[in-house]
């Protein structure tokens, strides 16, 4: 019942990246910060809102069960935080680098209630163009994608 093993999310967004040499890797949330991860140089790649320490972000939702926020093909309705998943985020952050795409924009909320704003900083210190809106949460939504080509376009604010 865990949501997902980042191992095999890595695994599985890098053979797709290798498949399909795509010019645009965008990721939000915990698919944010997998998207710092994956291998692609040759792709401009977005993260929006990019819980790059998972496990601050499980612990702030707690522990317990949780129903996902969208369908899974599998029919399961829930996910379970415990310890256990938390320290493979720890893990997969200990024996994983980030990499850089040929362009790299995060987008943050200042309205996020789960993400630390220091994210910014980690990947604004590693080159990423850092951008930020009071238009959204933490959840993806219009508004994000909306700033996320102004973004892309390099248009401000």
């Amino acid at each position: 019942l865990y949501a997902v093993e980042p191992e095999d999310a890595l695994e599985l967004l890098c053979s797709v990246v290798e498949s399909s040499a795509p010019d645009l890797v965008i990721g939000t949330s915990m698919g944010g910060m997998l998207a710092t991860y994956v291998d692609c140089p040759t792709a401009v790649k977005v993260a929006i809102n990019p819980a790059l320490d998972m496990e601050r972000t499980l612990r702030k939702i707690g522990y317990g069960r949780h129903p996902y926020l969208q369908p899974r093909e599998n029919g399961e309705t829930e996910f379970v935080i415990d310890e256990v998943m938390i320290h493979r985020f720890i893990d997969f952050r200990s024996e994983h680098e980030m990499k850089s795409g040929v362009r790299n924009i995060a987008l943050f909320s200042t309205d996020d209630e789960l993400i630390s704003k220091r994210h910014a900083a980690t990947l604004g210190n590693l080159g990423w163009e850092i951008f930020w809106s009071s238009r959204f949460g933490h959840r993806c939504n219009d508004q994000a994608v909306k700033e996320i080509v102004k973004a892309l376009k390099g248009e401000n604010g």
